[in-house]
C-alpha cells in the first residue's frame, strides 16, 4: 500500500480489508501494531507515503467495525485507544505544514479514520470524552477556518470536487455536522453521552458557527464551495436552530443565511437551465431523485428555510414572505426568471405554513397567484412554466372563486406543452385540483382527451408521480370509467413493459413507474369490479403481466405483489376462468419455489379464489406433464409447513394450512367430487400433525388453533374416514384433548365456527366410537356448547359494531380541541429563542415500540377474519340441532345422563342456539321443490281471463307457450326459470293515466340479452324525460320512470313490460344486478321478486297480488316497499275483491325455477307455513288469493335441505 501507484494501492487495500473481515484479529493480533508503528516509522522518515499507505491500512480495518453493536467494538475499542493519540499529533503537525497534496491526502485518511471510530457510537472508551475530543475539534476548527489553497491551473468543475482539499474540507464539515446532530443535543442523547452533549452543544459546537458561516460565505463572495461542502454547511445550520446556545450565535445573521445562501442555493444554475433543454428526461429524473435529499444542497436550503419558518416563526416568516411576495409581484419589470422560480419553489415548500390562517398570510394567496402565477403558464422560459404548475398544486385547495375554472384550464392546455416538464407538473397538478368539490363536473366532458394526454406523456417518459396522478383520477372518475377501462388497462400494461425495458439497477425512476402502472391497474380493476365483460376484454392485456412478474428468474421480483394482486382481481370478479388464466396457476406455485417463498401470504389469495369459485376445474387441473394443480398446492403448503421458523414465519404457515381449508371446505359441499378429494386425506393429516406436534408447546397458540382448523375441516367433510386417519396414527384422542384445552384461546370466529362442525362431526359417530379413540362424548358436547354460545355472542357483538360509525361527539371535540400539532408556533409552544424539542416526540414513540411499548412480545396474527368462505352457507347452529335431535334418537340414554352433567347456563344455552337455529331457519332464504303431476293455474276477472296447464308447457323455452296461452287483458304472470326466460310485471305503484283501447302499441321487435327482453326505442312523453309512453293493446296506456324499465315484448295481451321490478333496492346495493337477472342484494340478504299476481282495476291502480294479506302476515314480504304495497292493497281491499275467502291457497315464493318435472320455490324472510306437516316452523307460505285465480296441484313439495319436509298443498 506504499506503492505510488493508486490502482495498485486501492488493489492492495482492498485485499487488507478483505483479510481483516476473515482473519482480524484472531490470526493477524499484530496488525495494529504493525499498522500504528509504520505511520510513527513513516512521519519520522518524512515518508508521507508511508504514512498515507499506513492509515489506509488502519480505515480499512476500522471499517470492519464501524457498525457494530457495542458487543462487537472491541477491536474497534483497542484502535481508538491506542490509535486516535497517535493520530491527533499527526493532524496537529500536518495543519501547521504547507498545503500540498501529499499533506492533504495525508489529512484526508486520518480524518477518515477519526469518522469510522466515532460516527456510530462514543459512549464505548474514555478516549472520546468531550474533553479528550476537543483537541480533534480544534484542529478541524483551523482546518476550516484556513480554507482552501488556490486551486490547481485548469481545474474546474467534477476535478475540483474530487481535488484533496475539497476533500479534506467535505470531511471537516461532515464530521462536526454528525458530532452536532447525533451527540450534540441533549434533549436527544443516548445513555451516558448527555455531558458530553451537554459542553458540546455550549462549546464547540457555538465555536464551528464561524467557520461553517465562513465557508458559506466563500460561495456567496463567488468563490468555490462544492456542492456537497455547502449542503453539510446547511445541514449544520438547520441543527443550529434547535438549541438556544447556536440560535443565539445564529440569530443576527438570518438575512445573510436565508437571502445570500438559501435563496442563491435554490436558484437553477446554468447547468439546470442546459440540462432542461438539452436532456429534459435526466433533467426530471434529477428533480425525482430520492437520494438528492442527502446531498443535494438545494434540497437541504429549503429544508432549512422551511425549519426556521416553522420553529423560529416570528424572527423569520415575516420579513421572508414579505420578500418572496416582492419578487413574485416584480417578476414582470425584473425578468429575472431564475429569481421568480427560487421565489415560488420557496412560497411551494411553506405552502402548510402559509396556508395556516394562523400564519396570517393565507388571505393574501389566491389573488397573489392569481395575478402573478397564474400567467406563467404561458411563460416563455420552460422551468417558469413548470414551477408555476408546481406551486399552484401546492395551493389548489386555496378559494380561487370564479378564477378556479381558468386555472383548471390552463393546467389542462399544459398536459400538451412542447416542453417535457411541463407536462410532467401539468399532470401532477391535475391530480391535486380534481380533489377540489365540482372540478370533476367540468372536466367529465374532457375525460377521453385527459387520458389520452396521460397515455401520451406515459409514453413519452415512466414518470411515478404521473402514474400516481393518472391513479387519482380513475379513482376520482371512477362511475365514468368504465367505457375507457380496457384502454386503460391495454396503454398501462404496455407501460410496464416498455418501463421494464428500459430498467436497470440505477434506474430507480423507471423501476417506481413500472410498479406504479400496476397499481393504477389495480384501481381501474377495482372501479368496475362489477362489470364482468371488462375483465374478460382486460384479460388479454393482463395475462402478459402477470406471466411477466412470474417468470422463473425473478427478475420482476419487485413487482410482484402488485402482479399478484392482478391475478386476485382476475378470479375474484369473474365467474368462469379461462385457459390462459389456469396457465398462471402452476406459475404461481413455480416462483414460489424458485424466488417467492417470502410471498406464500399473498399467492394465497388468488389460489383461494382458483379453488372455491372453480373446484371441477382445479381436481381436473393438470400440466402440461401431467402434474396436477393440486398435487402442485399441497407441495407449496407442505413446504411452508414443513420449512424451519428461519424460513417461514408463523401468518406464512396459517395461510399456508389455510389452502387446506379452501379444498376441504369447498369439497364438503361439493359432494360429487367426494371420491377424488378423499385420496388427499393421509396426506392433508399427516402435513397438519406435523406442524402441531412442532407447535404443541407454544407460548401463542394461533399456529396451534389454525392446525386445529384444517382438522376441523377435514372431520366436517369426511367425518368417518378423516377420523379413521386419526385414529390409525393414534392421534384422535390427543387431538382433541389438545384442541378442547386450547379453546379459550380460539379467538377468530372463522376457527371457532371450525372447531363447533368438527366437534359436532366426531358427536354424530356415536360415543361407543369416541370411547375406543379415548374421546368423552360428554366433553365434546360440553365444549360445543361453550364454543357455540361464545360464537353467537360474537355474531351479536359483530352487527352492533356495523351500526356503529365509529366516531362519536367527543372524538370530534377532541380532535378540534388538539387541533394541529404542526403548527407554526412551534414545537415549544413558548420561548422561541429557546431550545426546541424537535425529536422528542418521535423519539418518545420509537422507544415505546422498541421495548414493547405495547405489551411487550406479541405475535404477528395478521389474518384476517372478515373473508367469504365455501361454508359461510352452513349454519353451525341449525347443524347443531339436527345433531343432537339424531343423538336423540339413536342414543337418549347417553344425551340424558350428558345433560345431567350440565350445569344450569350450559343447559340454557342449548336452548338459546337452538333457537337461533330456527331464527336462521326462518330468515334465510330456502328452496322448496315441488314434483307434481300437474299443475293447473286459471283466473277469471272482470278484466281478463287466462288458463293453462304447466303439464303442456315446455321448460326449455317456457316464455313462449306461457305467452300463447294466456288470454284477455292480463298484464302479465311472473315466471322465472333457470333458462331465465320470464315475464315481468311492472313495479307497483304505477302511474295509469286511462285511455281509450284502440291505443296500438309500437311495433318493435322482441330482443334477448342475457335472458331479458331489453327495451327498444320507446318515445318519451313530452315534458317528463324520465317518463316512457308506452301503448297496452285494449287497456291503458302507463306512464313508467324509463330507469325501471328493462324491455318489453307482444304477447297475447298486446305489449307486455319487462320491468326491474325491485329497482331502488338496485340503488341501494349500488346498482349490481348478477348476469343471470332478477337478483338484487339489498344489504346483506339477496330477494328474488320472480312470481307476483299483477291486478288491474277500474280504480286506475296497480297493485301486487297482497290484497289477502293480513296485517299479521305483513311482514312475510320484505323490504319498506312492500311493506307499503300491503298497506295499501288492506286499504283498498273491499273495492277489488269479495271479503269472502276460498280455500284455495297460493303458493307465494320469492323464486320459481322449473326443470322437467319440478318447480322450485324460494320462501321469503320470515315464511310461515300454514300448511299441515310443516316441521321446524317453515314451510311453503300459504296466502289466501283473490277470488279470480285458482292454483291446483297434484303431486308433494320436498324440502331443499335436511330437515325441511314439507307436506300438503292445496
Amino acid at each position: 500500500m506504499t506503492e505510488p501507484s493508486k490502482p495498485i494501492s486501492r488493489l492492495l487495500a482492498e485485499c487488507l480489508h478483505n483479510l481483516c473481515v476473515a482473519e482480524y484479529p484472531h490470526s493477524w493480533p499484530d496488525l495494529l501494531p504493525t499498522l500504528l508503528s509504520n505511520v510513527v516509522k513513516g512521519g519520522q522518515e518524512s515518508d508521507p507515503v508511508r504514512v498515507l499507505g499506513s492509515l489506509v491500512g488502519l480505515r480499512k480495518l476500522c471499517k470492519r467495525y464501524e457498525y457494530k453493536s457495542s458487543a462487537g467494538r472491541a477491536p474497534l475499542k483497542a484502535i481508538i485507544d491506542s490509535g486516535l493519540p497517535l493520530l491527533l499529533q499527526v493532524l496537529q503537525a500536518l495543519a501547521r505544514q504547507e498545503m500540498n497534496p501529499h499533506v492533504g491526502n495525508v489529512i484526508k485518511q486520518t480524518l477518515k479514520v477519526f469518522w469510522s471510530c466515532t460516527q456510530f457510537n462514543m459512549s464505548d472508551s474514555d478516549a472520546l470524552t468531550y474533553e479528550a475530543l476537543l483537541p480533534w475539534f480544534a484542529c478541524i476548527h483551523d482546518l476550516l477556518k484556513r480554507g482552501m489553497p488556490p486551486p490547481e491551473e485548469g481545474m474546474r468543475g467534477r476535478e475540483r470536487e474530487k481535488w484533496v482539499w475539497c476533500k479534506v474540507q467535505k470531511w471537516s464539515v461532515q464530521i462536526m455536522t454528525r458530532m452536532y446532530s447525533r451527540y450534540g443535543n441533549p434533549k436527544a442523547a443516548e445513555a451516558g453521552l448527555l455531558d458530553f452533549a451537554q459542553k458540546f452543544s455550549q462549546g464547540a459546537a457555538v465555536t464551528f458557527m464561524g467557520p461553517v458561516c465562513e465557508t458559506l460565505a466563500v460561495r456567496v463572495r463567488g468563490g468555490y464551495v462544492s456542492p456537497r461542502v455547502v449542503m453539510l454547511c446547511l445541514s449544520y445550520l438547520d441543527t443550529a436552530i434547535e438549541q438556544k446556545s447556536t440560535w443565539t450565535a445564529l440569530k443576527p445573521h438570518l438575512n445573510f443565511v436565508v437571502f445570500d445562501v438559501c435563496f442563491d442555493v435554490v436558484k437553477l444554475e446554468d447547468e439546470d437551465v442546459e440540462l432542461l433543454n438539452d436532456d429534459p428526461h435526466e433533467y426530471i429524473a434529477r428533480g425525482n431523485d430520492i437520494m438528492s435529499e442527502f446531498v443535494d444542497p438545494r434540497v437541504m436550503a429549503l429544508t432549512l428555510v422551511e425549519d426556521l419558518v416553522k420553529f423560529r416563526t416570528s424572527s423569520v416568516a415575516r420579513v421572508l414572505v414579505d420578500f418572496l411576495k416582492a419578487n413574485v409581484a416584480g417578476y414582470g419589470a425584473s425578468a429575472d426568471h431564475r429569481g421568480f422560480e427560487a421565489s415560488l419553489q420557496l412560497l411551494g415548500t411553506l405552502a402548510k405554513f402559509m396556508k395556516d390562517p394562523k400564519s396570517g398570510f393565507s388571505q393574501d394567496l389566491p389573488e397573489l397567484l392569481i395575478r402573478f402565477v397564474l400567467p406563467q403558464f404561458g411563460s416563455a422560459e420552460g422551468y417558469v412554466r413548470a414551477r408555476s404548475l408546481w406551486v399552484v398544486s401546492m395551493y389548489y385547495d386555496l378559494p380561487f372563486g370564479g378564477h378556479f375554472g381558468s386555472l383548471v384550464e390552463g393546467v389542462l392546455l399544459r398536459l400538451s406543452d412542447p416542453c417535457l416538464p411541463v407536462q410532467v407538473e401539468a399532470g401532477k397538478a391535475l391530480q391535486f385540483l380534481i380533489q377540489v368539490p365540482g372540478t370533476e363536473t367540468s372536466l367529465l366532458p374532457v375525460l377521453p382527451r385527459i387520458l389520452d394526454e396521460y397515455f401520451r406523456i406515459m409514453r413519452e417518459i415512466g414518470n411515478d408521480d404521473v402514474l400516481t396522478a393518472l391513479d387519482i383520477i380513475v379513482e376520482k372518475f371512477g362511475d365514468h370509467i368504465a367505457p375507457h377501462a380496457v384502454s386503460l388497462v391495454a396503454n398501462l400494461s404496455g407501460a410496464f413493459a416498455r418501463y421494464c425495458e428500459t430498467e436497470d439497477d440505477e434506474d430507480m425512476e423507471a423501476a417506481s413507474a413500472a410498479s406504479q402502472s400496476l397499481e393504477c391497474i389495480s384501481t381501474v380493476l377495482r372501479v368496475v369490479q362489477d362489470d364482468e365483460e371488462i375483465f374478460r376484454a382486460s384479460e388479454p392485456h393482463l395475462l402478459p403481466v402477470i406471466a411477466a412478474v412470474l417468470d422463473p428468474s425473478g427478475s420482476y421480483v419487485d413487482n410482484l405483489e402488485y402482479g399478484l394482486d392482478l391475478l386476485t382481481f382476475l378470479t375474484y370478479f369473474q365467474s368462469t376462468f379461462s385457459p390462459g388464466l389456469w396457465s398462471l396457476f402452476p406459475m404461481v406455485v413455480a416462483a414460489f419455489h424458485e424466488f417467492a417463498f417470502d410471498f406464500v401470504g399473498l399467492m394465497s389469495t388468488p389460489l383461494d379464489n382458483f379453488i372455491v369459485k372453480d373446484f371441477s376445474g382445479f381436481c381436473g387441473a393438470k400440466t402440461a406433464s401431467g402434474e396436477k394443480y393440486i398435487d402442485l398446492l399441497f407441495g407449496m403448503v407442505k413446504k411452508v409447513v414443513e420449512a424451519g421458523e428461519d424460513t417461514a414465519e408463523e401468518s406464512e404457515v396459517r395461510k399456508a394450512l389455510g389452502l387446506f381449508l379452501s379444498v376441504f371446505h369447498t369439497a364438503s359441499q361439493r359432494p360429487e367430487s367426494k371420491p377424488f378429494i378423499d385420496q388427499y386425506l393421509p396426506a392433508a393429516t399427516d402435513i397438519t400433525l406435523s406442524k402441531l406436534k412442532e407447535k404443541s408447546t407454544a407460548d401463542f397458540a394461533s399456529t396451534r388453533v389454525q392446525c386445529y382448523t384444517v382438522l376441523g375441516a377435514l372431520l366436517f367433510y369426511n367425518v368417518s374416514s378423516a377420523a379413521a386417519e386419526l385414529e390409525r396414527r393414534s392421534a384422535l384422542g390427543t387431538v382433541v384433548g389438545m384442541w378442547m384445552q386450547d379453546a379459550a384461546d380460539v379467538e377468530k370466529r372463522s376457527s371457532k365456527k371450525g372447531a363447533v362442525l368438527g366437534w359436532l362431526a366426531l358427536i354424530s359417530l356415536g360415543s361407543e366410537r369416541l370411547q375406543r379413540s379415548g374421546v368423552d362424548m360428554a366433553d365434546l358436547v360440553r365444549g360445543v356448547i361453550e364454543l357455540g354460545k361464545s360464537l353467537s355472542d360474537d355474531y351479536d357483538r359483530a352487527g352492533e359494531e356495523e351500526d356503529d360509525d365509529g366516531l362519536d361527539d367527543d372524538d370530534v371535540a377532541n380532535a378540534a380541541q388538539w387541533g394541529d400539532m404542526d403548527g407554526p408556533q412551534g414545537f415549544d409552544g413558548a420561548d422561541e429563542d429557546g431550545d426546541i424539542d424537535i425529536l422528542g416526540k418521535n423519539n418518545a414513540e420509537m422507544m415505546m415500540f422498541a421495548g414493547g411499548g405495547f405489551g411487550g412480545k406479541w405475535d404477528d396474527d395478521d389474518d384476517d377474519d372478515e373473508f367469504e368462505s365455501p361454508i359461510d352457507d352452513v349454519n353451525e347452529f341449525v347443524v347443531l340441532e339436527e345433531v343432537f335431535a339424531r343423538l336423540a334418537q339413536s342414543e337418549p340414554a347417553k344425551l340424558e345422563a350428558i345433560k345431567a352433567g350440565l350445569p344450569p347456563d350450559t343447559l340454557a344455552a342449548v336452548g338459546e342456539l337452538i333457537k337461533a337455529a330456527q331464527t336462521y331457519r326462518r330468515r334465510k332464504l330456502k328452496y322448496l321443490t315441488l314434483n307434481y303431476k300437474t299443475l293447473h293455474i286459471s283466473a277469471s276477472h272482470p278484466l281478463f281471463t287466462f288458463d293453462f296447464d304447466m303439464n303442456t308447457v315446455a321448460v326449455h323455452d317456457l316464455l313462449v307457450p306461457v305467452r300463447d296461452r294466456l288470454r284477455g287483458t292480463l298484464q302479465g304472470l311472473v315466471v322465472h326459470t333457470h333458462q331465465s326466460k320470464s315475464l315481468v310485471v311492472p313495479k307497483a305503484p304505477l302511474e295509469v293515466v286511462h285511455e281509450a283501447p284502440s291505443v296500438v302499441a309500437p311495433d318493435v321487435a322482441a330482443v334477448h340479452r342475457d335472458g331479458l327482453v331489453h327495451l327498444a326505442e320507446v318515445p318519451l312523453e313530452e315534458g317528463h324525460p324520465n317518463r316512457i309512453h308506452v301503448g297496452l293493446h285494449g287497456l291503458h296506456r302507463v306512464l313508467l320512470s324509463r330507469e325501471t324499465i328493462l324491455g318489453y315484448y307482444y304477447s297475447a295481451l298486446g305489449v307486455v313490460l319487462v320491468v326491474d321490478v325491485f329497482q331502488e333496492l338496485a340503488k341501494s346495493s349500488g346498482g349490481n344486478r348478477p348476469a343471470h337477472g332478477g337478483v338484487l342484494s339489498s344489504g346483506r340478504v339477496w330477494v328474488r321478486a320472480d312470481i307476483h299476481i299483477l291486478e288491474v282495476t277500474c280504480l286506475e291502480r296497480i297493485h301486487h297480488g297482497l290484497n289477502g294479506v293480513d296485517e299479521s302476515s305483513r311482514t312475510t314480504h320484505a323490504g319498506p316497499e312492500r311493506a307499503d304495497l300491503a298497506r295499501e292493497a288492506l286499504e283498498c281491499r273491499e273495492d277489488i275483491r269479495p271479503s269472502s275467502r276460498p280455500s284455495a291457497v297460493v303458493v307465494e315464493a320469492e323464486e320459481v325455477a322449473a326443470s322437467r318435472n319440478e318447480l322450485f320455490f324460494r320462501l321469503g324472510e320470515g315464511g310461515e307455513a300454514a300448511a299441515s306437516g310443516v316441521s321446524h316452523g317453515f314451510g311453503v307460505l300459504s296466502l289466501p288469493p283473490p277470488d279470480w285465480l285458482r292454483i291446483e296441484v297434484q303431486g308433494e313439495i320436498h324440502g331443499a335441505e335436511a330437515g325441511v319436509d314439507v307436506l300438503g298443498v292445496v
